[in-house]
């Protein structure tokens, strides 16, 4: 894509593709690069609201762009990696599945940046009816998960959280298994609760009552 701005609906009631230079929006918040002309460097157009390419490994803080109306185009180096070419758009909560298990999901939350720690973010996870409010509560510091059944039934083994990580968090969250604490910035760090590690752990489905404590010290 070269600059060209055009809209088409994935499916009807779904959210819009937009096309920007290099990259495509899908819905508000997450943003792709492309690289169709194979160029080591590529120009792109952003919206505006800021924005968090992740490193895969989520030791760093990865690439960090906040456009605002002024703002030049960025300059990124094309990776061939193609997670390091996705931009998620801070203050979200996103349901990812994992990829090495079809059958779990792990859940990315992008906490906003200075200034605005005390808001709390939500999102609203829904499968056939079935739904869970996923809260982040940076004031009690804590991740909640609130379900409301449907009368349909759902297997909720196909639904286990295998990782929950947050992005950007504003204090040292200790490091007592399975939660990892790396800092990636002036008082930023990423937390990762990965709760596949280890022998006979029993994972809990995002189709459930559940919260998790990012205070140090605190564990599952």
């Amino acid at each position: 894509s070269s600059g060209i701005n055009a809209e088409w609906p994935l499916r009807p009631g779904k959210p819009f593709i937009t096309e920007k230079s290099n990259g495509v929006v899908i819905g508000e918040n997450l943003f792709m690069v492309v690289n169709l002309e194979g160029s080591p460097k590529v120009t792109v157009e952003l919206p505006e609201g800021e924005w968090l390419a992740p490193d895969p490994t989520l030791q760093t803080e990865g690439t960090h762009f906040n456009v605002e109306n002024d703002s030049p185009e960025p300059e990124l180096t094309y990776e061939e990696d193609v997670t390091k070419l996705i931009f998620y758009k801070l203050d979200n909560i996103f349901v990812l599945q994992d990829k090495d298990d079809e059958n779990k999901v792990e859940v990315h939350i992008f906490q906003y940046n200075e200034g605005y720690y005390n808001s709390d973010i939500t999102s609203t996870f829904t499968y056939n009816e079935h739904k869970t409010d996923i809260k982040m509560e940076p004031n009690n510091e804590q991740v909640t998960f609130t379900y409301t059944a449907a009368s349909s039934t759902i297997d909720k083994d196909k639904f286990k959280v295998s990782k929950l990580v947050i992005f950007y968090w504003n204090n040292d969250a200790g490091n007592e298994s399975p939660k990892s604490t790396y800092p990636v910035g002036s008082n930023k760090f990423n937390v990762v609760f990965n709760y596949s590690e280890g022998n006979n752990v029993v994972l809990k489905s995002i189709f459930e009552n559940w919260s998790e404590s990012l205070k140090e010290g605190s564990n599952s």
